[in-house]
């Protein structure tokens, strides 16, 4: 098999596995300004990296982000 042909059907593969594995969220802000609140997203879940995200500007709480925060 060519090589380009493997690469592309790989590609191909991972993105849908991606796509797969995302997530929509909403930002409701509910709880605090915190990400890793699950009170203050609409699934009552926090996001991951693959995921979809809407921050919501009229939330009671804005959403803070901490650069030294880690998850």
């Amino acid at each position: 098999m060519p090589t380009k042909y493997i690469l592309t059907t790989l590609l191909l593969v991972l993105s849908s596995v991606t796509t797969l594995l995302s997530a929509s969220y909403i930002w409701t802000g509910t709880s605090s300004t915190n990400w890793n609140t699950a009170g203050n997203w609409s699934s009552g879940d926090c996001s991951w990296v693959a995921d979809y995200v809407t921050l919501n500007s009229n939330a009671p709480n804005n959403l803070v982000l901490d650069q030294n925060s880690r998850r």
